[in-house]
């Protein structure tokens, strides 16, 4: 939570029942059934997915990368 937290997420988005609803929910993003490396893209570079997201870029390195998918994907 600490990475997440430092970037802001919860400006945007509810992670554990708390956070903005600019963008869709965290709190359950575990049982959506993205893989790890669907969510690291998600993460560092939005726009492959979504040209028109309002998400930015966050261009964490690959620790904290592979931190932060690997939490999301637990959120069941």
């Amino acid at each position: 939570m600490n990475i997440i937290d430092a970037q802001g997420c919860a400006g945007c988005h509810v992670i554990n029942g708390k956070g903005g609803s600019i963008g869709p929910s965290l709190s359950q993003e575990g049982t959506k059934g993205h893989s790890i490396h669907w969510l690291e893209v998600q993460i560092n570079t939005p726009k492959t997915h979504n040209p028109k997201t309002m998400m930015p870029n966050h261009n964490l390195n690959p620790k904290q990368l592979k931190t932060v998918a690997e939490f999301l994907e637990a959120s069941k």
